[in-house]
């Protein structure tokens, strides 16, 4: 007996299948082949989990197509790298900087990026939608492509096996627009927005380097630095995290308007600076434990001759204003949820003591201004690496260590007092930062990616 295939057409003899005993292959499509059916609802299903899910909010920062300009005089482009020829000088570097989910890698990237734009050089910042990149370059004009990756935190589960696939597509699509962009070279400071670039521009060739801004580095410089060109660091002790690659130690790019206004005006709102001042800052995203106890602190320390100014982050601010309006803090005590460069750079200017977390971005900021810290890492950082960069501050004498759990508003009173009452201890701790600190950063890592150009 004989069956027709409405697909092909064709009659079908008699199968025998997975030792079944022989007898006649039904007509319709589900029973053409016994297996199909299975494989084909598995496969479905494995799309379905695994296709990633399309971000159709607008790219407000995403910049207009770039337009090419006049084409080299000489040269072939090759696997996304131009090859050398002797008409390479007459043109402007093409650089792409990446880099970003938070603060502490957006903002030296974005230093770097500037820097490169006063040399003249082409900069693009490639991102991703879900960091903080994007609303930055928007605010200083630089432009910006983004990409759908997010953080990978563990392959055990559906949400890490998603960003994986993310991952790789992210990764394709970066290897296309660093070919449209004709990429000379890659600057990295980390976070999960730059793996897929890394992993494109290492694929075609492109040369890369890399900037690690805290004394631990994270996992995708560490993955990366195998096959940059060099590895840009700020702490002496993340020179061990990279054993076979190039290391330079060029300092942390520290933001130049904020640089420029080291000598800059006072902190005027909501103080007299008729005593000394103390700044009270929780990082980027602030810290509600240790706003509590800066509360508590200023409270305690009423009669004291200090002014304050606390930096809530956006997040605790209308918390904590309404606690110190309960506490009846006395009216030299400024609550802000953020500062931006002319705020802080003031309010750096202003203190003579900063209570703060330990990122590598707030440490150099503090280097920039001589001014003596009072550090309490984030417990939670990735390799606890808030507290290694505190560590080196406390050896060179520039700064106390508090760790979170041991954080009391008597604790904090005895350190901050100690800091204003003893001039030997501040002066030492201004002359070791002014040693720690590198004014020439930037241009120390712009001249790194020039010779990785050239190599």
């Amino acid at each position: 007996m004989r069956c027709t295939n409405p697909w092909t057409s064709r009659s079908l003899p008699k199968r025998n299948v997975l030792g079944r005993s022989s007898v006649p292959a039904r007509c319709g499509v589900r029973n053409r082949l016994p297996c199909a059916r299975p494989a084909l609802r598995h496969w479905r299903l494995a799309a379905r989990l695994l296709k990633p899910s399309v971000d159709r909010r607008p790219n407000r920062c995403a910049s207009p197509p770039r337009d090419p300009g006049p084409r080299r005089p000489c040269g072939v482009q090759c696997r996304g790298r131009l090859s050398s020829n002797p008409c390479k000088g007459r043109q402007p570097m093409r650089l792409v900087v990446t880099g970003g989910g938070t603060g502490g890698h957006v903002y030296p990237a974005l230093e770097v990026a500037l820097g490169a734009q006063r040399r003249e050089w082409h900069v693009q910042y490639f991102g991703s939608f879900r960091g903080q990149e994007g609303d930055a370059c928007q605010r200083v004009g630089l432009r910006f492509t983004a990409f759908a990756s997010e953080p990978v935190y563990s392959l055990k589960t559906f949400r890490g096996l998603r960003a994986l696939v993310r991952l790789y597509q992210a990764s394709l699509q970066a290897g296309k627009a660093l070919r449209r962009e004709g990429a000379e070279a890659v600057f990295a400071t980390g976070g999960y927005s730059s793996a897929p670039i890394l992993r494109a521009a290492q694929r075609l060739g492109i040369p890369t380097v890399l900037h690690e801004q805290n004394a631990v580095p994270g996992r995708t410089q560490q993955l990366m630095s195998k096959r940059a060109a060099a590895v840009c660091t700020v702490f002496a002790e993340a020179e061990s995290h990279f054993p076979g690659a190039r290391v330079v130690r060029t300092g942390m790019p520290v933001r130049k308007a904020l640089r420029d206004s080291a000598q800059g005006r006072l902190f005027e709102e909501g103080i007299s600076h008729s005593a000394p001042v103390v700044l009270v800052m929780g990082g980027s995203q602030g810290s509600a434990a240790l706003n509590d106890v800066a509360l508590t602190c200023a409270a305690r320390m009423a009669r004291s001759e200090v002014q304050w100014i606390h930096v809530t982050g956006p997040k605790h601010y209308e918390e904590t204003l309404a606690s110190s309006n309960k506490l009846a803090i006395k009216s030299d005590y400024s609550v802000r949820p953020y500062l931006h460069e002319d705020d802080l750079a003031a309010a750096l200017f202003s203190c003579a003591v900063c209570v703060s977390r330990a990122g590598a971005g707030t440490l150099a900021e503090l280097a920039a201004f001589r001014k003596p810290s009072i550090l309490v890492p984030f417990p939670s950082a990735f390799g606890d690496h808030q507290t290694r960069n505190a560590t080196e501050f406390v050896e060179m004498g520039a700064a106390d260590l508090i760790p979170q759990d041991e954080l009391t508003p008597a604790g904090l009173e005895v350190r901050i007092l100690k800091w204003l009452s003893d001039e030997n201890a501040a002066r030492h701790a201004r002359e070791a930062l002014a040693n720690w600190d590198r004014p020439d950063a930037t241009e120390l890592v712009l001249n790194e990616i020039q010779k990785a150009v050239k190599a």
